[in-house]
Parts: structure tokens; C-alpha cells; sequence
């Protein structure tokens, strides 16, 4: 039987399947050797620490008073009169307490704010304590000066052992007075007494009955 011509086509490639093994296997070897951590590499050990600032402060005590002692030329009176009337809070009134750094101790005040939010009395100084940017308008002697429109004077007392030691006049002038510039820093803990006054202005241009402002002691180095 003649089932013509054929061809019988064997293809044997060990060769190149042998080539693929080697390289898969270098490739394995290749990846091992950039991952392996070499035996006995050192260990960084390490610790955090903490410093805790000193803080200076006051405490104030109450947080809140009154100028409800009252006088117009000596006599005494209810509230603020105008013309240049003054108030106090009682001796001693507030209790300044200073934490635990031992610091030097100030004093500023804000203007005086009517309830109503309307004109403001800014503080002045008499000129008893010399020359100031912040001098009351109305001269009263050649030295001595008092509040005009809308001013108004503001003295912090500080009490020693319940005496009267000293008076700070405190104007818008001046960001802050020392309360005793000439001392050494207070210790911690130290508590002293204060209490202020205020002389009224010569007329005010807002009608509110009432008028508060802001006393601020600062701790400082």
C-alpha cells in the first residue's frame, strides 16, 4: 500500500530547559544573599528624656471685688461721685500668692469700661511719682495733676505684715510696675496682701452707672 511520503520531525531542547533552571536557581541565590542579615550586626539601644520647665505664676484671691468704699472731699458717700469722688476696696482686700519660683512681682491695670461698652475712663498719673507720658489733663499745681474727661487715677497698695508699705500708680502709660523694684526676687510661696483706689474723673462722657476694669499681677524672672 503506498501511503506516500512522510516526514517524522523529533525537536529535543534539554539544552535550553536546563539554561531556565540555573537561572531561576541564581536568581533564589541572588535574593538570599541581599535579605540575609550577616550573623552577630550590631543593635542601637536608646532612651528618652524629659526636662520639666519651672513656672512662674500668682494666684490672686478673691478673683473679683468692689470699689465700694467711698468719699467726695472727705465725706463719705454711695459710689463714685463726679467730680473726681474716690472709691477703695477694704485694706487688704486681695491675697497675691506667688507658686512655687521664686520671682519678682508687677502690676498693670486696664482702662476703666462702662457697662454699657460705650467711652472708657484711661488711666493717668497725678505726677506725684515724677514725670509720666500718661499725666491727667486738669493741673492742679505746678507738680500735681488730676483726671479730666474721661480719666481717671488708679493706686495698688501693698501691705507688709499688714502694714501699708507701698503705693503704685498705675497708668495706660506703662505695660507694667514692679511692685518693688529694688528688692530681690521674692521665694516661693510668698503671699502678701493689696488693695486699690480709684479717683473718678473731672466729667465722662458716657452715662452708664457702672465702670469695672482689670488688675493683672505677673510673676516675673
Amino acid at each position: 500500500m503506498n501511503v506516500g511520503r512522510y516526514t517524522i520531525r523529533v525537536e529535543h531542547r534539554p539544552r535550553m530547559r536546563r539554561l531556565r533552571l540555573v537561572g531561576g536557581a541564581a536568581a533564589a541565590l541572588l535574593a538570599m544573599a541581599i535579605v540575609a542579615v550577616p550573623a552577630g550586626a550590631a543593635s542601637n539601644g536608646s532612651a528618652i528624656g524629659t526636662v520639666t520647665v519651672a513656672v512662674r505664676s500668682v494666684s490672686v484671691s478673691p478673683d473679683a471685688f468692689s470699689y465700694d468704699n467711698c468719699t467726695s472731699n472727705g465725706t463719705p458717700v454711695v459710689g463714685l461721685v463726679v467730680p473726681h469722688g474716690v472709691c477703695s476696696t477694704a485694706p487688704q482686700a486681695l491675697t497675691l500668692t506667688l507658686g512655687a519660683v521664686p520671682s519678682h512681682l508687677q502690676v498693670a491695670a486696664t482702662s476703666f469700661t462702662p457697662s454699657d461698652g460705650g467711652n472708657a475712663w484711661g488711666l493717668c498719673s497725678t505726677g506725684v511719682y515724677g514725670p509720666s507720658p500718661g499725666i491727667c489733663s486738669v493741673q492742679l499745681a505746678p507738680v500735681t495733676y488730676a483726671p479730666g474727661t474721661d480719666e481717671a487715677v488708679l493706686d495698688v497698695f501693698e501691705y507688709d505684715s499688714g502694714t501699708q508699705t507701698q503705693d503704685l500708680e498705675i497708668c495706660n502709660c506703662v505695660p507694667f510696675f514692679s511692685w518693688d523694684p529694688t528688692a530681690g526676687l521674692l521665694p516661693g510661696g510668698f503671699t502678701d496682701s493689696a488693695s486699690a483706689q480709684v479717683t473718678g474723673p473731672a466729667t465722662s462722657t458716657d452715662p452708664s452707672v457702672t465702670f469695672s476694669n482689670t488688675i493683672t499681677w505677673i510673676a516675673t524672672p
